[in-house]
């Protein structure tokens, strides 16, 4: 099943989109059905840092699956706690 990435950086109600990415289908779904898995690496720059207050704030990404057996399902999130720093 292919799935559309997101990653973001959410402090407060400030929220910037770090990275997007498409995680593509198998060729053939019955002849190899293992999971796909995606990665994103970010850099972030010291303007996009400015952006944001030191302190607490959450990277979030977020997979959206696409639509199947007339289903399209819930997208899975994970977030992770970090420290801005200045």
């Amino acid at each position: 099943m292919p799935a559309d990435l997101q990653m973001d950086l959410v402090q407060g109600t400030r929220a910037e989109t770090l990275a997007v990415a498409f995680i593509p289908a198998n060729v053939n779904k019955s002849y190899d059905p293992r999971p796909r898995h995606g990665t994103a690496s970010v850099i972030l720059t010291r303007e996009q840092l400015a952006r944001f207050e030191a302190g607490p704030a959450i990277v979030r990404a977020t997979a959206y699956g696409s639509m199947q057996w007339l289903r399209t399902p819930p997208p899975k999130v994970q977030e992770r706690r970090v420290e801005i720093v200045k």
